[in-house]
């Protein structure tokens, strides 16, 4: 069964995931079922949120205490709030016995672990370092932008761009913005705007924001 969530930032994602994999946890057939489940995630700082909200939902779960997963977890497994009470305490306590499997990781982190578990096979070093080519990826991604402009989705963007090419022909400036996106992107990229990655793409998606920002750079 494939389940596909469509949400937008702050919309609840990681509640309803963390909904699932404690569903998970739950199978009646397995004590150790955190061992079978991976799950991965864009940033650190979502694996950390959700991390800490699996342990905080078992922990609460096993005392007894209030928990919006309750009553969705009673089944003809555990019928009562009790059995659930039970069986959540000895999952928790078999993920902290076992935190090391307990796997919730970003993307990159994962693929890098599969790369080093078969870098012999697949000809690499094992001491590699893993360096990105932001440069190259930016570039690219800039170029599909205006290549996309033409489509119907893309009118506003166009429209927004358009204004921004004319505001800078009246102050006798360059038309040709592909610089100051680049600078734009290049921001983005840097390490101190990752954990605010989801506050960052909001913005960019906030046309007073980005009205703002063009005139910053007049």
């Amino acid at each position: 069964m494939l389940n596909i969530y469509r949400a937008s930032a702050g919309s609840g994602k990681t509640y309803r995931l963390t909904k699932d994999y404690i569903q998970l946890l739950f199978d009646p057939k397995s004590d150790r079922m955190h061992r079978r489940i991976l799950a991965v995630t864009f940033t650190n700082k979502a694996t950390d949120e959700m991390k800490t909200r699996i342990l905080k939902e078992l922990h609460a779960l096993s005392k007894g205490e209030k928990s919006d997963y309750r009553n969705d977890l009673i089944s003809k497994d555990f019928p009562t709030e009790d059995a659930v009470n039970a069986r959540a305490r000895k999952i928790l306590i078999n993920l902290l016995h076992d935190y090391s499997s307990f796997s919730i990781s970003t993307i990159d982190k994962f693929f890098q672990q599969v790369i080093r578990s078969f870098a012999r096979e697949i000809g690499v070093h094992g001491g590699y370092n893993l360096e990105l080519d932001n440069t190259s990826t930016l570039d690219q991604s800039v170029d599909n932008l205006f290549l996309d402009l033409s489509k119907d989705e893309n009118k506003q963007l166009l429209q927004w761009l358009t204004a921004f090419a004319e505001e800078r022909i009246e102050q006798s400036e360059g038309w040709n913005m592909r610089k100051n996106i680049l600078d734009l992107g290049n921001e983005i990229f840097k390490e101190s705007y990752q954990h605010k990655a989801e506050d960052t793409n909001k913005k960019l998606h906030e046309r007073e924001f980005l009205t703002n920002y063009r005139k910053s750079l007049r």
